[in-house]
């Protein structure tokens, strides 16, 4: 994909996804290299080609006023913060001042815990910054910042944010290209179904069978690829409709045979216990890996969402961003939740997804419902 094509990405997200209006302040923004990713050539080739799509918004931008963008250096993981600018770019000069005079940047990049009075001042001051802060933001770092402090508090502004993570040609040139008009009808039919159930049951060949509840009122989304209401938050490509399954309720076996950037492992099966993997049945490298992250931090066991992939033209198991849309998979994440409706605080969260599954639902009203059967989605 040449420049020229790359400018059609940009004024695709920015007109089509965004609705971006004429006087809006909008905010793109990538990452750059650790000096750590700057010794591994895959890493080089990767960033290259996020800052040709930088560029491309950049052009685009000449036909867009009110544009704001910035580069930050890569934070090496996902769900880690945006660089400071950032923050001063997509909030404005006056809620990124009053951060820096209060000592609250730090505790909210670092994660760290705050005071109910100092979240209260946050709300106020996010309330009397919308008139300056970002209308819409597109975010395309290797590492995802979904779910983050930063994207939680500008979606309060009303900033419609679409998040384009592990971004390739390849998913350029496949799943972005589907038809969002069909994509986004699948996906509403999906998630009216899940929206009806209040308990389901994953099942597949490699041994996964997992339950679990949803409650009265399951907390269920929808990425359709718009996102043009107010406070709206969606990856690109998009396809998929999600869940947080009520706390504690998950348990069964999950058998993970892929990861992020990880297109195979070892079958891996963890046992789930309470909404938390408990531990893991056989003795593989992958769960090994998991265990060391369960170990550093307890929170990254507890199972933190259940989605249905709907994008017919999505391929890439192993990417986070395109794997989650598959067409009749089932992705499983464990670790933090809080930007989609949970309560469950870690510090990343990873997703696997599932092929060749059997997702059913037990309906609120009564009677089952298949939605997939064996890798076909049957909505």
């Amino acid at each position: 994909m040449d420049q020229s094509g790359l400018r059609e990405v940009a004024y695709s997200v920015l007109g089509e996804s965004l609705g971006l209006c004429e006087g809006e302040i909008y905010l793109f923004f990538t990452d750059f290299n650790s000096p750590w990713e700057e010794r591994f050539q895959q890493m080089v080739e990767r960033r290259r080609f996020l800052h040709a799509l930088y560029e491309a918004f950049v052009d685009a931008g000449s036909e867009f006023p009110g544009g704001r963008h910035d580069k930050y250096q890569s934070t090496l993981r996902h769900g880690g913060e945006p660089g400071e600018n950032v923050w001063r770019l997509a909030f404005g000069e006056k809620f990124y001042g009053r951060l820096l005079e209060h000592d609250l940047l730090w505790k909210l990049k670092g994660e760290v815990e705050l005071t109910s009075e100092e979240n209260e001042r946050i709300e106020r001051w996010l309330t009397e910054a919308e008139g300056e802060s970002a209308r819409c933001a597109v975010g395309f770092p290797w590492y995802s910042m979904t779910h983050t402090r930063f994207t939680r508090l500008l979606r309060k502004t009303g900033c419609r944010i679409a998040s384009m993570p592990m971004l390739t040609r390849m998913v350029l040139e496949g799943p972005m290209r589907a038809k969002w008009s069909e994509v986004a009808a699948t996906t509403q039919r999906v998630y009216e179904v899940l929206r009806g159930c209040c308990e389901l049951h994953l099942s597949c060949p490699e041994g996964t069978d997992l339950r679990m509840e949803l409650g009265a009122e399951p907390v269920v989304h929808r990425d359709t690829g718009l996102l043009r209401e107010r406070g709206a938050l969606g990856n690109l490509p998009a396809g998929e409709a999600y869940l947080v399954p009520s706390i504690g309720t998950a348990r069964g076996v999950v058998v993970f045979t892929s990861g992020p950037d990880l297109p195979r492992v070892e079958p891996t099966a963890a046992v789930i216990e309470g909404g938390k993997v408990a531990y893991f049945a056989n003795d593989t490298e992958y769960g090994r890996l998991l265990e060391q992250k369960f170990h550093r931090d307890f929170y990254f066991r507890h199972v933190a969402e259940l989605g249905v992939g709907t994008n017919p033209l999505a391929r890439d198991v192993s990417s986070m961003i395109e794997g989650e849309k598959i067409r009749g998979t089932v992705h499983v994440a464990l670790g933090d939740d809080r930007s989609i409706g949970g309560e469950n605080e870690a510090a990343e969260r990873w997703a696997h997804v599932l092929v060749g599954v059997t997702l059913e639902g037990r309906l609120k009203v009564g009677g089952k419902v298949k939605l997939i059967d064996k890798g076909v989605l049957l909505a």
